[in-house]
């Protein structure tokens, strides 16, 4: 049965149609900023997919019974689909505006830490479903998703202040921001 699939598939061109209809705005900061990328401007679709994908969790879990029609679990797949196309794209991007020359060891690190979990969770996630229910599994993984969703919110408060610290992050946004301060200042 395919059926399921539609509305995670729906959610990510939905996803796909946000930040599209984003770029142009990116595209603006970056002319004016001398073409200078700064990681954060990525960031707050990933937190508004972060929201969505947690939702999107919670709304499968407690629609998933043989007494509700098939198309209300279905319909979670918008949220979880939109939040994994927004999260996944926009924080490789933030890795990649981060990072520059670094760009494809960070992201050869990011996805060797994604793939371990992909890696060990269908160890654990049959005795999971089977144990407590596809309600209460789908409930737990909701929670973790919420308690994740804070991530990107604090990436994009601290970020240019970890970035700065990092020897591996050029930070040519930060020295660009200093360099335009200290023209102010004259």
């Amino acid at each position: 049965m395919l059926r399921p699939y539609f509305g995670v598939v729906t959610g990510e061109l939905i996803g796909f149609a946000a930040v599209v209809l984003l770029n142009p705005s990116y595209v603006r900061n970056l002319k004016a900023n001398d073409n200078i990328p700064v990681p954060e401007w990525r960031i707050p679709i990933a937190i508004a997919g972060g929201v969505s994908f947690a939702a999107g969790l919670f709304w499968l879990g407690w629609t998933s019974k043989a007494s509700i029609h098939w198309i209300v679990p279905t319909l979670s797949g918008l949220l979880t689909g939109f939040g994994v196309f927004t999260i996944f794209l926009q924080l490789l991007n933030y890795i990649v505006d981060a990072y520059l020359m670094f760009a494809a060891s960070a992201i050869a690190a990011n996805t060797f830490m994604r793939s371990l979990f992909g890696c060990i969770f269908p160890l654990f996630a049959l005795y999971m479903f089977d144990g407590i229910g596809i309600d209460w599994t789908m409930t737990l993984l909701g929670c973790v998703a919420a308690i994740l969703v804070p991530l990107p919110i604090l990436f994009y408060i601290y970020g240019p202040k970890l970035r700065q610290k990092s020897k591996f992050a050029p930070g040519l946004d930060l020295k660009h921001k200093a360099k335009k301060d200290a023209e102010a200042q004259q």
